[in-house]
Protein backbone atom coordinates (compact mmCIF):
# COMPACT_ATOMS: atom_id res chain seq x y z
CA UNK A 1 0.00 0.00 0.00
CA UNK A 2 2.77 2.21 0.85
CA UNK A 3 4.09 2.08 -2.57
CA UNK A 4 0.59 3.14 -4.35
CA UNK A 5 0.65 5.67 -1.73
CA UNK A 6 4.00 7.10 -3.44
CA UNK A 7 3.17 6.69 -6.76
CA UNK A 8 0.01 8.30 -6.33
CA UNK A 9 1.91 11.22 -4.27
CA UNK A 10 4.33 11.26 -7.75
CA UNK A 11 1.58 11.07 -10.12
CA UNK A 12 -0.38 14.86 -7.77
CA UNK A 13 3.05 16.66 -7.95
CA UNK A 14 3.92 15.88 -11.56
CA UNK A 15 -0.01 16.69 -12.74
CA UNK A 16 0.19 19.92 -10.33
CA UNK A 17 2.82 21.26 -12.32
CA UNK A 18 1.71 20.18 -15.85
CA UNK A 19 -1.38 21.56 -15.06
CA UNK A 20 0.02 24.85 -14.20
CA UNK A 21 2.08 24.68 -17.36
CA UNK A 22 -0.91 24.03 -19.39
CA UNK A 23 -3.09 27.14 -17.59
CA UNK A 24 -0.30 29.18 -17.93
CA UNK A 25 0.71 28.98 -21.21
CA UNK A 26 -2.39 28.85 -22.95
CA UNK A 27 -3.49 32.05 -20.79
CA UNK A 28 -0.10 34.02 -22.02
CA UNK A 29 -0.91 32.95 -25.15
CA UNK A 30 -4.38 34.29 -25.24
CA UNK A 31 -3.74 37.48 -23.36
CA UNK A 32 -0.73 37.84 -25.55
CA UNK A 33 1.42 38.96 -22.15
CA UNK A 34 3.57 36.08 -19.63
CA UNK A 35 0.65 35.19 -17.09
CA UNK A 36 1.43 33.13 -14.13
CA UNK A 37 -1.67 30.89 -13.18
CA UNK A 38 -2.63 29.22 -9.77
CA UNK A 39 -2.97 30.20 -6.35
CA UNK A 40 0.21 28.56 -5.37
CA UNK A 41 3.37 30.65 -5.71
CA UNK A 42 4.87 27.62 -6.95
CA UNK A 43 4.59 26.05 -10.09
CA UNK A 44 1.59 23.95 -9.22
CA UNK A 45 -2.21 23.92 -10.12
CA UNK A 46 -3.39 21.48 -7.13
CA UNK A 47 -6.56 20.92 -8.81
CA UNK A 48 -5.31 19.03 -11.65
CA UNK A 49 -3.06 16.72 -9.10
CA UNK A 50 -6.10 15.92 -7.80
CA UNK A 51 -8.09 15.34 -10.28
CA UNK A 52 -5.07 12.95 -11.66
CA UNK A 53 -5.07 10.94 -8.65
CA UNK A 54 -8.91 10.83 -8.90
CA UNK A 55 -9.18 9.29 -12.05
CA UNK A 56 -5.89 6.98 -11.21
CA UNK A 57 -7.86 5.22 -8.30
CA UNK A 58 -10.72 5.24 -10.01
CA UNK A 59 -9.97 3.38 -13.24
CA UNK A 60 -7.30 1.42 -12.19
CA UNK A 61 -8.46 -1.65 -13.49
CA UNK A 62 -10.06 -0.86 -16.66
CA UNK A 63 -9.23 0.08 -20.34
CA UNK A 64 -12.58 0.95 -21.41
CA UNK A 65 -11.97 4.20 -23.11
CA UNK A 66 -15.58 5.46 -23.08
CA UNK A 67 -15.67 4.67 -19.13
CA UNK A 68 -12.90 6.63 -18.50
CA UNK A 69 -13.98 9.56 -20.80
CA UNK A 70 -17.30 10.16 -19.25
CA UNK A 71 -15.91 9.99 -15.67
CA UNK A 72 -13.26 11.38 -16.07
CA UNK A 73 -15.56 14.53 -17.62
CA UNK A 74 -17.48 14.55 -14.05
CA UNK A 75 -14.81 14.46 -11.42
CA UNK A 76 -12.97 17.19 -13.27
CA UNK A 77 -15.86 19.36 -13.33
CA UNK A 78 -17.37 18.39 -9.68
CA UNK A 79 -13.48 19.17 -9.08
CA UNK A 80 -13.74 22.66 -10.91
CA UNK A 81 -17.02 23.58 -9.35
CA UNK A 82 -15.53 23.06 -5.76
CA UNK A 83 -12.46 25.02 -6.31
CA UNK A 84 -14.29 27.72 -8.00
CA UNK A 85 -16.13 27.99 -5.01
CA UNK A 86 -13.92 27.10 -2.50
CA UNK A 87 -11.53 29.80 -3.91
CA UNK A 88 -14.61 32.47 -4.09
CA UNK A 89 -14.35 32.26 -0.58
CA UNK A 90 -10.66 32.93 0.16
CA UNK A 91 -11.45 36.08 -2.54
CA UNK A 92 -14.71 37.19 -1.88
CA UNK A 93 -14.82 36.89 -5.96
CA UNK A 94 -14.79 34.94 -8.92
CA UNK A 95 -11.74 33.23 -10.25
CA UNK A 96 -13.25 32.66 -13.76
CA UNK A 97 -16.45 32.42 -15.02
CA UNK A 98 -18.51 30.22 -17.92
CA UNK A 99 -21.44 32.30 -17.63
CA UNK A 100 -21.31 32.81 -21.79
CA UNK A 101 -20.92 29.63 -22.45
CA UNK A 102 -24.10 27.30 -22.73
CA UNK A 103 -24.94 24.44 -20.81
CA UNK A 104 -23.35 26.31 -17.62
CA UNK A 105 -23.43 25.73 -13.94
CA UNK A 106 -23.39 28.98 -12.26
CA UNK A 107 -20.69 30.24 -14.20
CA UNK A 108 -18.24 27.63 -12.95
CA UNK A 109 -18.29 24.79 -14.94
CA UNK A 110 -19.72 24.37 -18.48
CA UNK A 111 -20.10 21.59 -20.87
CA UNK A 112 -16.84 22.21 -23.53
CA UNK A 113 -14.51 22.81 -20.69
CA UNK A 114 -15.81 19.67 -19.09
CA UNK A 115 -15.47 17.72 -22.25
CA UNK A 116 -11.93 19.16 -22.33
CA UNK A 117 -11.25 18.06 -19.01
CA UNK A 118 -12.45 14.57 -19.57
CA UNK A 119 -10.47 14.29 -22.96
CA UNK A 120 -7.23 15.22 -20.79
CA UNK A 121 -7.99 13.20 -18.20
CA UNK A 122 -8.88 10.42 -20.54
CA UNK A 123 -5.16 10.68 -22.49
CA UNK A 124 -3.26 11.37 -18.89
CA UNK A 125 -4.37 8.10 -17.82
CA UNK A 126 -4.15 6.16 -20.80
CA UNK A 127 -0.90 7.43 -22.02
CA UNK A 128 1.04 9.56 -19.31
CA UNK A 129 0.57 7.44 -16.44
CA UNK A 130 2.24 4.43 -17.32
CA UNK A 131 5.18 6.37 -18.41
CA UNK A 132 5.03 8.33 -15.18
CA UNK A 133 5.24 4.57 -13.56
CA UNK A 134 8.21 3.66 -15.64
CA UNK A 135 9.89 7.11 -14.34
CA UNK A 136 8.76 6.08 -10.78
CA UNK A 137 10.27 2.77 -10.66
CA UNK A 138 13.68 3.48 -11.96
CA UNK A 139 14.54 5.97 -9.14
CA UNK A 140 15.98 4.42 -5.83
CA UNK A 141 12.37 4.24 -3.58
CA UNK A 142 14.16 5.36 -0.32
CA UNK A 143 15.18 8.56 -2.55
CA UNK A 144 12.04 9.60 -3.71
CA UNK A 145 10.22 9.02 -1.03
CA UNK A 146 12.55 11.86 0.61
CA UNK A 147 11.61 14.16 -2.76
CA UNK A 148 8.10 13.19 -2.55
CA UNK A 149 7.40 14.49 1.50
CA UNK A 150 10.01 17.66 0.52
CA UNK A 151 8.16 18.78 -2.07
CA UNK A 152 5.11 17.56 -0.20
CA UNK A 153 6.08 20.07 2.96
CA UNK A 154 6.81 22.79 0.49
CA UNK A 155 3.44 22.93 -1.43
CA UNK A 156 1.68 22.90 2.51
CA UNK A 157 3.40 25.70 3.66
CA UNK A 158 2.95 28.06 0.09
CA UNK A 159 -0.79 26.89 0.64
CA UNK A 160 -1.05 28.20 3.91
CA UNK A 161 0.90 31.55 2.96
CA UNK A 162 -1.30 32.53 -0.10
CA UNK A 163 -3.91 31.27 2.16
CA UNK A 164 -3.13 34.08 4.62
CA UNK A 165 -2.40 36.70 2.07
CA UNK A 166 -5.64 36.26 -0.48
CA UNK A 167 -7.96 36.03 3.12
CA UNK A 168 -5.84 39.14 4.69
CA UNK A 169 -7.60 42.07 5.44
CA UNK A 170 -7.34 45.53 6.47
CA UNK A 171 -9.06 44.44 9.91
CA UNK A 172 -7.11 41.25 10.49
CA UNK A 173 -4.10 41.67 11.11
CA UNK A 174 -2.68 37.83 9.92
CA UNK A 175 0.84 38.97 8.76
CA UNK A 176 2.22 41.88 10.48
CA UNK A 177 6.26 42.54 9.80
CA UNK A 178 7.03 44.53 7.03
CA UNK A 179 8.72 41.86 4.88
CA UNK A 180 5.40 39.80 5.25
CA UNK A 181 3.31 42.73 4.24
CA UNK A 182 4.73 43.35 0.79
CA UNK A 183 4.70 39.64 0.23
CA UNK A 184 0.87 39.29 0.80
CA UNK A 185 0.47 42.08 -1.16
CA UNK A 186 3.20 41.20 -4.09
CA UNK A 187 0.86 37.45 -4.10
CA UNK A 188 -2.63 39.21 -4.21
CA UNK A 189 -0.99 41.02 -7.29
CA UNK A 190 -0.06 38.37 -8.52
CA UNK A 191 -3.24 36.46 -8.61
CA UNK A 192 -5.30 39.27 -9.60
CA UNK A 193 -2.93 39.72 -12.64
CA UNK A 194 -3.40 36.19 -13.40
CA UNK A 195 -7.82 36.16 -12.95
CA UNK A 196 -8.54 39.63 -13.36
CA UNK A 197 -12.26 38.95 -13.12
CA UNK A 198 -11.13 38.49 -9.78
CA UNK A 199 -11.84 42.63 -9.10
CA UNK A 200 -14.37 42.75 -11.49
CA UNK A 201 -17.31 40.20 -10.40
CA UNK A 202 -17.28 40.39 -6.24
CA UNK A 203 -20.81 38.00 -5.96
CA UNK A 204 -20.68 35.56 -3.49
CA UNK A 205 -22.96 32.81 -2.13
CA UNK A 206 -24.18 32.15 1.32
CA UNK A 207 -21.23 31.54 3.52
CA UNK A 208 -23.47 28.65 4.74
CA UNK A 209 -22.61 26.81 1.68
CA UNK A 210 -19.29 25.37 2.95
CA UNK A 211 -19.91 25.61 6.70
CA UNK A 212 -17.76 22.89 8.12
CA UNK A 213 -19.11 22.88 11.18
CA UNK A 214 -22.46 21.87 9.57
CA UNK A 215 -20.75 19.89 7.08
CA UNK A 216 -19.24 17.19 9.94
CA UNK A 217 -23.37 17.25 11.11
CA UNK A 218 -24.47 16.17 8.06
CA UNK A 219 -21.78 14.03 7.58
CA UNK A 220 -22.39 12.35 11.08
CA UNK A 221 -26.76 11.80 10.75
CA UNK A 222 -25.60 10.57 7.13
CA UNK A 223 -23.35 8.06 8.49
CA UNK A 224 -25.70 6.93 11.49
CA UNK A 225 -28.97 7.11 9.65
CA UNK A 226 -27.78 5.26 6.17
CA UNK A 227 -25.94 2.95 7.96
CA UNK A 228 -29.08 2.02 10.24
CA UNK A 229 -31.41 2.23 6.65
CA UNK A 230 -28.72 -0.35 5.02
CA UNK A 231 -29.17 -2.50 8.58
CA UNK A 232 -33.09 -2.90 8.00
CA UNK A 233 -32.78 -2.99 4.37
CA UNK A 234 -30.64 -6.13 4.56
CA UNK A 235 -33.19 -7.82 7.33
CA UNK A 236 -36.16 -7.64 4.94
CA UNK A 237 -34.06 -8.78 1.49
CA UNK A 238 -31.28 -10.93 3.49
CA UNK A 239 -33.17 -12.03 6.23
CA UNK A 240 -30.75 -11.42 8.30
CA UNK A 241 -29.03 -8.65 10.76
CA UNK A 242 -25.83 -7.82 9.93
CA UNK A 243 -23.51 -4.49 10.83
CA UNK A 244 -23.37 -1.99 7.51
CA UNK A 245 -20.69 -0.18 9.32
CA UNK A 246 -17.28 0.97 7.82
CA UNK A 247 -15.23 1.61 10.35
CA UNK A 248 -14.63 -1.40 13.26
CA UNK A 249 -16.58 0.50 16.31
CA UNK A 250 -19.76 1.81 16.44
CA UNK A 251 -22.25 2.23 13.34
CA UNK A 252 -21.65 4.71 10.51
CA UNK A 253 -21.20 4.35 7.26
CA UNK A 254 -18.57 6.92 5.99
CA UNK A 255 -20.15 6.74 2.37
CA UNK A 256 -23.33 7.71 3.87
CA UNK A 257 -21.54 10.61 5.61
CA UNK A 258 -19.75 11.85 3.13
CA UNK A 259 -22.62 11.55 0.70
CA UNK A 260 -25.41 13.12 2.80
CA UNK A 261 -22.37 16.01 3.44
CA UNK A 262 -21.35 16.31 -0.35
CA UNK A 263 -25.22 16.32 -1.14
CA UNK A 264 -26.37 19.58 1.22
CA UNK A 265 -22.82 21.25 -0.31
CA UNK A 266 -23.90 20.30 -3.78
CA UNK A 267 -27.19 21.02 -4.01
CA UNK A 268 -28.61 22.65 -1.28
CA UNK A 269 -28.55 25.75 -3.26
CA UNK A 270 -30.58 24.51 -6.09
CA UNK A 271 -33.71 23.45 -3.85
CA UNK A 272 -35.64 26.15 -6.07
CA UNK A 273 -34.40 24.50 -9.03
CA UNK A 274 -37.15 21.86 -10.76
CA UNK A 275 -36.99 18.27 -9.49
CA UNK A 276 -35.68 17.23 -12.58
CA UNK A 277 -32.91 18.90 -12.30
CA UNK A 278 -32.30 17.88 -9.03
CA UNK A 279 -32.78 14.39 -10.04
CA UNK A 280 -30.11 14.17 -12.97
CA UNK A 281 -27.68 15.95 -10.77
CA UNK A 282 -28.47 13.66 -8.06
CA UNK A 283 -27.92 11.09 -9.90
CA UNK A 284 -24.39 11.90 -11.04
CA UNK A 285 -23.35 13.17 -8.01
CA UNK A 286 -24.47 9.52 -6.07
CA UNK A 287 -23.44 7.40 -8.86
CA UNK A 288 -19.67 8.69 -9.30
CA UNK A 289 -19.36 8.91 -5.81
CA UNK A 290 -20.18 5.58 -5.03
CA UNK A 291 -18.01 4.35 -7.93
CA UNK A 292 -15.57 5.90 -6.48
CA UNK A 293 -15.39 4.78 -2.88
CA UNK A 294 -15.99 1.07 -4.14
CA UNK A 295 -12.68 1.77 -6.32
CA UNK A 296 -11.03 3.22 -3.60
CA UNK A 297 -11.46 0.11 -1.26
CA UNK A 298 -10.66 -2.46 -4.12
CA UNK A 299 -7.09 -0.61 -5.06
CA UNK A 300 -6.13 -0.18 -1.61
CA UNK A 301 -6.73 -2.88 -0.28
CA UNK A 302 -8.26 -5.90 -2.83
CA UNK A 303 -12.00 -6.22 -1.14
CA UNK A 304 -15.36 -4.59 -1.98
CA UNK A 305 -18.39 -3.91 0.65
CA UNK A 306 -20.79 -4.07 -2.25
CA UNK A 307 -20.93 -5.99 -5.47
CA UNK A 308 -23.79 -5.53 -8.29
CA UNK A 309 -22.03 -8.03 -10.83
CA UNK A 310 -25.17 -9.71 -10.42
CA UNK A 311 -27.75 -7.40 -11.05
CA UNK A 312 -28.09 -6.05 -14.57
CA UNK A 313 -26.65 -2.66 -16.29
CA UNK A 314 -23.70 -2.53 -13.68
CA UNK A 315 -20.90 -0.59 -14.54
CA UNK A 316 -17.77 -3.21 -12.73
CA UNK A 317 -19.57 -4.09 -10.12
CA UNK A 318 -19.62 -0.69 -8.60
CA UNK A 319 -22.91 1.30 -9.42
CA UNK A 320 -26.22 -0.18 -11.22
CA UNK A 321 -29.02 1.62 -12.63
CA UNK A 322 -31.78 0.96 -9.53
CA UNK A 323 -29.55 2.33 -7.07
CA UNK A 324 -28.44 4.99 -9.76
CA UNK A 325 -32.39 6.11 -9.89
CA UNK A 326 -32.26 6.14 -5.90
CA UNK A 327 -29.95 8.44 -5.28
CA UNK A 328 -31.60 10.69 -7.84
CA UNK A 329 -34.89 10.52 -6.60
CA UNK A 330 -33.65 10.79 -2.93
CA UNK A 331 -31.61 13.93 -4.00
CA UNK A 332 -35.30 15.24 -5.08
CA UNK A 333 -36.69 14.26 -1.77
CA UNK A 334 -33.80 15.54 0.66
CA UNK A 335 -33.28 18.88 -1.33
CA UNK A 336 -37.33 19.64 -1.72
CA UNK A 337 -38.37 18.45 1.59
CA UNK A 338 -35.84 17.21 4.27
CA UNK A 339 -33.05 19.88 4.42
CA UNK A 340 -35.13 23.18 4.90
CA UNK A 341 -36.54 21.64 7.90
CA UNK A 342 -33.32 20.06 9.14
CA UNK A 343 -31.34 22.88 8.46
CA UNK A 344 -33.90 25.10 10.65
CA UNK A 345 -33.55 22.48 13.84
CA UNK A 346 -29.79 22.66 13.65
CA UNK A 347 -30.21 26.53 13.90
CA UNK A 348 -32.14 25.83 17.16
CA UNK A 349 -29.18 24.20 18.68
CA UNK A 350 -26.16 26.34 20.49
CA UNK A 351 -23.90 26.57 18.59
CA UNK A 352 -21.02 26.83 20.96
CA UNK A 353 -22.41 23.55 22.37
CA UNK A 354 -22.48 22.00 19.38
CA UNK A 355 -19.12 22.63 18.23
CA UNK A 356 -17.83 21.08 21.50
CA UNK A 357 -20.12 17.91 20.93
CA UNK A 358 -18.77 17.98 17.20
CA UNK A 359 -15.16 18.45 17.75
CA UNK A 360 -15.53 15.34 20.16
CA UNK A 361 -17.05 13.03 17.97
CA UNK A 362 -14.68 13.67 15.15
CA UNK A 363 -12.25 13.34 17.27
CA UNK A 364 -13.71 9.56 17.90
CA UNK A 365 -14.11 9.20 14.52
CA UNK A 366 -10.64 9.74 13.33
CA UNK A 367 -9.18 7.58 16.18
CA UNK A 368 -12.01 4.85 14.62
CA UNK A 369 -10.86 5.47 11.28
CA UNK A 370 -6.99 5.15 12.28
CA UNK A 371 -7.88 1.54 13.61
CA UNK A 372 -9.96 0.70 10.90
CA UNK A 373 -7.32 1.33 8.26
CA UNK A 374 -4.71 -0.06 10.10
CA UNK A 375 -7.32 -3.36 10.93
CA UNK A 376 -7.95 -3.68 6.84
CA UNK A 377 -4.28 -2.95 5.90
CA UNK A 378 -3.11 -6.11 8.02
CA UNK A 379 -6.23 -8.27 7.04
CA UNK A 380 -4.70 -7.86 3.53
CA UNK A 381 -1.06 -8.29 4.32
CA UNK A 382 -2.36 -11.62 5.98
CA UNK A 383 -3.52 -13.17 2.92
CA UNK A 384 0.45 -12.04 1.47
CA UNK A 385 1.72 -13.91 4.12
CA UNK A 386 3.39 -10.65 5.36
CA UNK A 387 4.60 -10.64 9.32
CA UNK A 388 3.74 -7.65 11.41
CA UNK A 389 6.71 -5.26 11.29
CA UNK A 390 5.80 -2.78 13.92
CA UNK A 391 3.83 -2.65 17.13
CA UNK A 392 0.37 -1.07 15.78
CA UNK A 393 0.59 -4.54 13.13
CA UNK A 394 1.04 -7.05 16.08
CA UNK A 395 -2.12 -5.73 17.94
CA UNK A 396 -3.93 -5.88 14.73
CA UNK A 397 -3.14 -8.90 14.27
CA UNK A 398 -4.00 -9.85 17.91
CA UNK A 399 -7.21 -8.15 17.87
CA UNK A 400 -8.76 -8.06 14.59
CA UNK A 401 -7.98 -11.57 13.55
CA UNK A 402 -9.41 -12.53 9.74
CA UNK A 403 -12.56 -14.29 11.64
CA UNK A 404 -12.96 -10.96 13.67
CA UNK A 405 -12.83 -8.72 10.01
CA UNK A 406 -15.15 -11.31 8.22
CA UNK A 407 -17.60 -11.60 11.27
CA UNK A 408 -17.31 -7.61 11.61
CA UNK A 409 -17.92 -6.77 7.44
CA UNK A 410 -20.04 -9.60 6.33
CA UNK A 411 -20.79 -8.54 2.94
CA UNK A 412 -16.86 -7.77 2.35
CA UNK A 413 -15.68 -9.52 -0.51
CA UNK A 414 -12.08 -10.46 -1.37
CA UNK A 415 -10.87 -9.17 -4.65
CA UNK A 416 -7.60 -10.03 -5.38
Amino acid sequence: MGHKVMFLTFIFIVYSFLGWLFESLKTSIKEKRIVNRGMLNLPFVIVYGLAAVIISIAFFDTRNILLIFVGSTIYTSFLELTAGKVLEIFNKGRWWDYSKFKFNIEGYICLPMSLLWGALGTIGFLFINPLLLQLFNLINYPIIKIILLGICIVMVVDFIISYLSLTRTKETKVIDTKINKQLSKDIYERVANAYPIINKNKKTFSKDAFNIYKFLIYFFIGGVVGCLFEMVFCRFTMHRWMSRSSLIFGEISLVWGIGLALFTTFLHMYRNKSSVFLFIYGVILGTSFEYLCGAFCEYFYGYCFWDYHHLPLNVNGRIQIVFALIWGLVSVLYIKYAYTHLNKLLERINERIGKIVVTAALILIIFDILISVSAGIRFSERRENLPPSNVVEELCDKYFTDDFMTNRFKNLKVIH
